[in-house]
């Protein structure tokens, strides 16, 4: 993926055998090449995290407990 300025690869660079996308996800975050959508990823990211700080809240776990 290249970022910043979008230009045509050269023949040289195509012939690496590599395949050009426009995004790419790591660890759950999508990411375009001009990073115009990374508010979104951590939107995303924190209602997952949420989501499961309350599935876990209601076992009401001791610190050992969690721990485990």
């Amino acid at each position: 993926m290249q970022i910043g300025e979008v230009r045509q690869p050269t023949q040289e660079i195509l012939d690496l055998g590599f395949t050009l996308v426009d995004k790419i996800k790591i660890l759950g975050m999508e990411i375009d090449h001009s990073l115009a959508n990374l508010n979104s990823n951590f939107v995303g990211i924190h209602d997952s995290i949420k989501k499961t700080i309350d599935y876990w809240k209601r076992y009401n776990l001791t610190l050992p407990g969690r721990l485990t």
